[in-house]
């Protein structure tokens, strides 16, 4: 049979278009997708950026549309900031459910593993062939190393534990379908969670499931002496977008690497935060309530310990007392009040400002003053900056308007009783021999009372340069944050730790404050506040420790 060259000519051309062919397509599919990924990921910071400025009602028809085009995108990051119903949502943590439902929810997440170890072993594996960042985790007191996600990042794969599913919702902040999760924890932990105001159920657009819990705040489990403490927190700004929930209130601080320190480099069993029988705690700028609710927890022998916690925030102090229940604590005072300001704060009681009380009332008998203060020097004059920082985070244009007030309170507290100890986390502008000439200066405007200061930085701080690089969102706002710190005489900044114990409560018309000053050596294992670096842990109990 006698063959046709011309359809085999043909042929070989239309072989030869496909092989050249196929690769140009794929290359211009992978371009197109390439080109569809970066102008979505335009209109979600577009969108982030209209949220942290000008609220959730103006971003919430920018999320509806991300969530038409990106139905997959199942971030509690972008179904929160869609949702129109967020105020009612918001209304419920803190104040829903009774002290019987909260303390079954803490007990259900115990049941199910959710601790630090448990969760750092699941994360990175365990026993004696571990990796060295499992060792690292195991370190921490709290699982920070796990990062929520940002609207529009690809979720994880469904959780095929209990753990694991405990994990996505309530640390990495993601929507998991209602059925799944009551397979996995129980119909019983899923109505708590619901009841609580921790997760809502929302109807998402697929086939395949009915609703989709949505959660809608942290719990960190924390690591005391005792066991683990939960803390509730509203979700990080990187989930939320914003520093204000819609009605109007502040949110209340995630856990980060600060809200750890200050107790992490107290040697709670030998030495500085040792008292008397019982406590008298006061917690300015309480937030969540860690600070007083781990002192607490870890020194349960105090059985009379009595704590006051101290917020500008109503929320925060709703908050507090949900954490401070959710542990099985006694439930502290709560005062509702801004210490910069010298009328005094009001007493709070079932969500009601009861009675107007002092700030000397307030100190009176106290014993130990914590505090994780608003730090950040924003440049309060520009208002596309300092909107993005809320009331946990601003500290004033020179970063210090609230840690002077607690040194002023605190000196006056000295002079009124016999034994006082304070202890601040914070970040530090000049955290040099100009800070601790500022300390004192402080202290002698509440009185001058003779005490011992102990202030820790790193050995190595940020240049004002570095600082602004660290905080801005663009050259251009690096070039304002450079400016305000130049204009404030910001040249370097350090997170640290200070500590501070009153000697006797004469006054003194001589500086009666003496500050040591301790540079925590550099390591391969991070910064002063890194939770994981227990060389900067050794460094500090060991000064403390040679004071006791």
């Amino acid at each position: 049979m006698q063959q046709n060259p011309g359809k085999f000519i043909s042929f070989a051309i239309l072989l030869l278009w496909l092989i050249l062919w196929t690769p140009a397509c794929q290359s211009s599919t992978v371009k197109l997708q390439q080109q569809q990924q970066q102008q979505q990921q335009q209109q979600y910071a577009k969108a982030r950026q209209v949220r942290a400025l000008f609220g959730h009602d103006a971003a919430q028809p920018l999320y509806e549309e991300l969530l038409a085009t990106n139905p997959a995108d199942t971030t509690a990051a972008t179904r929160v900031a869609s949702n129109p119903n967020a105020r009612m949502v918001h209304s419920l943590l803190g104040t829903a459910g009774t002290k019987q439902e909260r303390l079954a929810f803490t007990n259900k997440l115990g049941q199910l593993q959710f601790r630090p170890v448990p969760i750092s072993q699941e994360i990175f594996g365990g026993g004696e062939s571990c990796s060295r960042a499992a060792k690292s985790a195991s370190r921490s007191s709290a699982p920070l190393y796990l990062k929520p996600l940002r609207a529009g990042a690809v979720p994880p794969p469904l959780p095929e534990s209990p753990l694991v599913a405990c994990i996505q919702l309530l640390l990495l902040a993601v929507c998991l379908p209602t059925r799944h999760c009551v397979n996995l924890l129980g119909g019983e932990t899923v109505a708590l969670m619901e009841t609580l105001g921790i997760v809502y159920r929302e109807k998402f657009s697929d086939n395949t499931h009915d609703d989709w819990l949505v959660p809608y705040c942290h719990v960190m489990p924390v690591r005391v002496e005792e066991g683990t403490v939960y803390i509730a927190t509203d979700l990080h700004p990187d989930v939320l977008s914003t520093t204000t929930v819609p009605n109007g209130d502040g949110t209340v601080m995630y856990i980060g690497p600060d809200s750890l320190a200050l107790l992490d480099h107290c040697n709670l069993q030998n030495g500085w935060i040792s008292s008397p029988e019982n406590m008298r705690i006061v917690d300015i700028g309480c937030g969540s309530g860690i600070q007083a609710l781990r002192l607490s927890a870890s020194s349960q022998r105090n059985t009379e310990n009595q704590v006051t916690s101290v917020d500008v925030n109503p929320r925060a102090l709703a908050i507090t007392r949900l954490n401070f229940e959710w542990n099985g604590l006694e439930t502290p005072s709560l005062v509702l009040g801004d210490i910069t300001q010298s009328a005094g704060g009001s007493i709070v009681i079932d969500d009601n400002e009861d009675k107007s009380t002092t700030w000397q009332s307030v100190f009176n008998g106290v014993t130990h003053i914590l505090s994780n203060p608003p730090f950040l020097p924003v440049p309060v004059q520009d208002d596309q900056i300092s909107k993005r920082y809320g009331l946990f985070s601003s500290g004033g244009a020179s970063g210090e308007e609230v840690l002077r007030r607690i040194a002023e309170l605190a000196a006056e507290s000295c002079s009124n009783n016999s034994e006082v100890k304070l202890a601040i986390v914070s970040e530090f502008m000049n955290p040099d021999e100009r800070f601790s000439s500022k300390l004192q200066e402080w202290w002698k405007n509440g009185g001058n009372p003779k005490a011992e200061a102990f202030f820790f930085c790193n050995q190595e701080p940020l240049t004002a340069e570095e600082y602004s690089q660290r905080r801005a969102d663009s050259d251009e706002e690096t070039d304002k944050w450079i400016r305000h710190l130049k204009g404030e005489d910001i040249t370097t900044v350090s997170p640290g730790l200070l500590y501070m114990q009153s000697l006797f409560s004469n006054k003194s018309t001589e500086a009666d404050l003496r500050v040591h000053h301790h540079c925590v050596p550099k390591t391969d294992q991070g910064s002063i506040w890194t939770p994981t670096n227990e060389k900067a842990r050794q460094s500090t109990q060991e000064v403390m420790d040679s004071f006791i």
